[in-house]
Formats: C-alpha cells, sequence, structure tokens
C-alpha cells in the first residue's frame, strides 16, 4: 500500500515517463509551491516509493536517479514476439 503521498509522486512520474526531473520540480509538481520541503524529503519519498513498487530497490528498474539532476521514471520495454 501506498501512502498518499508516495502515490502523488507515483501518479507526478508516470505523466512524466522518460523525462529527467529535477528535485526542485518534483516538489512543487507533488508538495506544491505553498509548503516547505527540501530535497532530502523527496529523496525520502523516492526511497520508500523504490522499496513498494521496485524488484530490488537497490538496483532500480523504473525510478532512476540522474546525478545532480534527480530522477527519471522508466517503464520497461515490452516484450516483443520473435520475427
Amino acid at each position: 500500500e501506498l501512502t498518499p503521498k508516495e502515490f502523488k509522486l507515483l501518479e507526478y512520474f508516470l505523466r512524466r515517463v522518460g523525462r529527467a526531473l529535477t528535485r526542485d520540480e518534483i516538489m512543487d509538481g507533488v508538495w506544491g509551491a505553498d509548503i516547505f520541503v527540501t530535497s532530502r524529503s523527496v529523496d525520502r519519498c523516492v526511497t520508500t516509493l523504490r522499496g513498494k513498487i521496485e524488484p530490488d530497490p537497490h538496483r532500480p528498474t523504473f525510478i532512476q536517479t540522474i546525478r545532480d539532476i534527480g530522477y527519471r521514471f522508466e517503464l520497461p520495454e515490452p516484450d516483443r514476439p520473435p520475427a
């Protein structure tokens, strides 16, 4: 089960699949501009979300860390039948 904040973060990622998102973009999109949060809040929420949705949270498949930027959500390639 996801907390409301984790769900909102997942929804935010799913609406922006493949895009590198800065922590500031994530903070504004998920927490809103009126609430004071830090980039550590984003990191912690990403970590807990990874723990719930990733097959191996230490080797994430879906939520990729983009060094010095933030995060990117990726969906696995669909299996293609042999030609």
